[in-house]
């Protein structure tokens, strides 16, 4: 009553030819997995990524009848895997610790064509409310359900995500994940000497806070970074007036419009503005972009609602001890 009967449409042309819609159901027996792989935000000695920092995993989904050939019409609306079907995993072997809950999914490409699908997803383990771990031997797996109740073939299965003897997933790799934080310093001394400043990565030991010497990968974009003129990205902005001198902020690698950690070391700096010429300034980092490396700076209980560094503050004029004096202390002060 519709005047498209089976799909064959309204008008009677269509309807001379007798051609309908596709009619009847059609369903894969399973989902057969290959070209594997997990992509840690930071490989250059360890594997590792930090909390709340995406990484990538990706693998090539293949939908297989009974007989183990490729079924080319899981396609298009035939296909009836969507991201509500994906479900990705994640526990720590060294400690047992099921991390699933803290599995959250960024971004998820790939299209079915011809049965075949490249799936790309860019995930991470969001934060815990505390810093916790480290996480050193971190399993990340995946497990596809359509609507249609079609899963991963039994032998894709190596990855025991729930830790109850049995394996329930795709294994997509493993890797170690750090609750980290950026740390930038405040410094003073002579007008006659560069002034080395403390601008790095930590991470959490699980008893302290220590420099994430794995981490040659991140990088801070000039632009988050801002001096009295204004930020960095901007040519100039790097020279600070320092009394009646200047001071140039310098760091290890600044490649373009962010500037390089190596073994979580910015390696900053700032130059001597010379003899007499001496005062303080200012500078702060914006972290808005960079969740992952927030800290509870201001101690309300937060460890990830501070989106600015402490204000850092650097003073030339300001010179080291007499070498013959161990302790210099206020007499009135208990």
């Amino acid at each position: 009553t519709d005047t498209d009967y089976l799909g064959a449409g309204t008008t009677p042309t269509a309807n001379l030819v007798s051609r309908s819609g596709n009619v009847g159901r059609f369903k894969p027996y399973q989902f057969a997995a290959s070209a594997i792989s997990l992509t840690p935000f930071c490989s250059v000695s360890t594997a590792f990524n930090y909390f709340s920092k995406d990484f990538t995993a990706a693998a090539t989904l293949t939908a297989q009848n009974q007989q183990l050939a490729t079924t080319q019409n899981y396609a298009g609306v035939f296909a009836k895997l969507s991201s509500a079907g994906y479900s990705f995993k994640a526990r720590d072997t060294v400690t047992s610790t099921n991390l699933t809950s803290r599995m959250q999914t960024s971004s998820l490409s790939g299209t079915w064509s011809s049965g075949l699908l490249t799936s790309s997803a860019s995930i991470n383990l969001a934060r815990a409310a505390a810093p916790d771990g480290p996480y050193s031997a971190t399993k990340v797996g995946l497990v596809v359900t359509d609507t249609d109740s079609v899963a991963l073939r039994s032998s894709d299965l190596t990855f025991d995500s729930d830790g109850n003897g049995s394996n329930d997933a795709l294994l997509y790799g493993q890797s170690a994940f750090y609750f980290g934080r950026l740390r930038l310093d405040d410094a003073f001394g002579p007008e006659t000497a560069n002034l080395a400043v403390s601008f790095q990565v930590d991470y959490w030991t699980g008893s302290i806070w220590s420099r994430t010497t794995a981490d040659s990968c991140t990088t801070i974009a000039t632009s988050a970074i801002a001096y009295p003129a204004g930020a960095i990205n901007v040519v100039g902005n790097s020279t600070v007036t320092v009394g009646a001198g200047s001071s140039v902020g310098t760091y290890t690698s600044l490649a373009g419009s962010a500037v390089n950690f190596s073994t979580g070391d910015a390696g900053h700096y700032f130059t001597a503005p010379g003899s007499g010429k001496t005062g303080s300034f200012s500078v702060e980092v914006d972290l808005s972009s960079y969740a992952w490396l927030r800290f509870d700076w201001n101690a309300d209980g937060n460890y990830s609602n501070e989106t600015t560094l402490p204000t850092a503050r650097y003073t030339f004029g300001t010179y080291r001890g007499h070498d013959r004096i161990l302790l210099w202390q206020d007499a009135s002060v208990p």
